[in-house]
């Protein structure tokens, strides 16, 4: 055989592979993609997203959640034999490796130790843009070597969710619209077990209607429309030049002073969410240790679902994110709604990418530290809670799934 440049090949082996100017050229490097979720089960959503991430990579890892203090309805071992018969044939067809792993440390981690260069990430509609945005943000900050890859859910398979598919399945329903064959045997099988009959024939327990039993008895919230909160645009009170915060945790007290003039337009969102409760009762969803800390989703779903769109424009990056600096989190140019988060070390690098502090720990940084870091990174790349979920769910959610979490009890502008 005779190579490129006229030299001899020795077996199936290039001698030398010379291009431009005698350079050798660097050898062929297969494209690895990783795909993380908690695939509970798996849908045909996610066979969506195989189907397309197949043809794009050479070797394709789908990476399942795992965290031993969830109970998911199927094991680990059963949702990697799921995935390994509904994707096989898929990866075999477009002649892409495929390998099925277990996670549980950060997916960027993850996506480092199986030598993947791009995540892979399904949209389903603007809600999943926002949130796979700012992880992509995150992502992209800790692992710049790691790069994202957003893959829109054919129309057909854009309502599909595992929870939904759970819920259906658990109350007897037809999902063979939703989920493979198999997966449609499993979840059969699997809710025929779990349903115990009442003698009467009319009640029945069920451990996977305990969602919608929670749902019933704490969703029961009083009427948001008296409340401040139910209107965000009528809360545009201006923030003193300074003032002072005291957020009373479930780890002890800490303090934050804001400054106005570092970013007035987020100082005075988090003025008047302050002034308003908003911050009362709600939890620390988003703990990872040596970066940051992450709250700001309402544990009311009514009153949440009227500041998820409430965007404010953007405010110029005046200060850096080091250490004890809060700043508002978001998904994009001007997406800032009530989500904050406290940075755990010196993360300046976000600075580039829009982050504006507007104020600073100024006591209990000690406390800041204590939070219970457990849980880590959200779902699904993590252990963490879903996003979606805690939105549309509230704390009954985080109470059920993840009972250790801390949360502020109240947050209180000091005089």
């Amino acid at each position: 055989m005779i190579a490129a440049t006229g030299e001899k090949v020795q077996g199936a082996k290039v001698v030398a592979l010379r291009g431009i100017r005698g350079r050798v050229r660097p050898p062929f490097m297969p494209r690895t993609a990783l795909y993380a979720g908690s695939f509970d089960p798996v849908t045909n959503g996610h066979l969506d997203v195989v189907r397309q991430a197949v043809r794009l990579a050479d070797r394709l890892v789908i990476a399942i959640g795992v965290h031993p203090g969830k109970a998911p309805l199927f094991s680990a071992e059963e949702r990697l034999a799921m995935l390994q018969e509904t994707c096989g044939p898929l990866a075999r067809e477009a002649k892409c490796e495929l390998s099925c792993i277990t996670f549980s440390d950060l997916v960027v981690q993850t996506a480092r130790k199986a030598g993947a260069t791009m995540l892979i990430r399904g949209l389903r509609d603007g809600t999943d843009l926002d949130y796979e945005m700012q992880m992509a943000g995150m992502n992209g900050t800790m692992a710049p070597d790691v790069q994202t890859i957003f893959l829109p859910a054919s129309p057909i398979v854009r309502p599909i969710t595992a929870t939904l598919v759970r819920q259906i399945a658990g109350m007897g329903g037809d999902v063979s619209a939703f989920v493979p064959g198999p997966v449609a045997a499993r979840l059969k099988k699997k809710f025929a077990r779990c349903r115990v009959v009442h003698s009467m024939g009319k009640l029945m327990t069920n451990r996977c209607f305990s969602a919608l039993a929670v749902a019933f008895a704490l969703f029961v919230t009083p009427v948001v429309a008296q409340s401040p909160l139910s209107n965000p645009a009528a809360l545009r009170e201006q923030a003193p030049a300074t003032f002072k915060v005291r957020f009373d945790t479930t780890k002890g007290p800490f303090v934050v002073e804001v400054t106005r003039a570092w970013a007035p337009k987020g100082a005075d969102r988090f003025y008047n969410l302050v002034k308003n409760g908003f911050y009362d009762n709600v939890r620390f969803f988003r703990v990872i240790s040596g970066f940051m800390v992450q709250f700001g989703i309402s544990g009311d779903p009514a009153i949440m679902a009227n500041w998820r769109t409430a965007q404010i424009p953007d405010d110029p990056v005046t200060q850096s994110n080091t250490r004890g600096m809060i700043t508002f989190a978001m998904a994009g140019p001007n997406t800032r709604t009530s989500q904050v988060f406290i940075n755990f070390a010196d993360n300046s690098r976000l600075d580039q990418s829009g982050f504006a502090p507007f104020g600073r720990v100024v006591s209990g940084m000690n406390v800041v530290d204590a939070l219970n870091a457990e849980y880590g990174e959200g779902a699904p790349r993590g252990r963490g809670p879903d996003q979606s979920r805690l939105q549309s769910e509230g704390n009954a959610y985080l109470a059920k799934e993840y009972p250790r979490m801390d949360y502020i009890k109240k947050a209180t502008i000091e005089r």
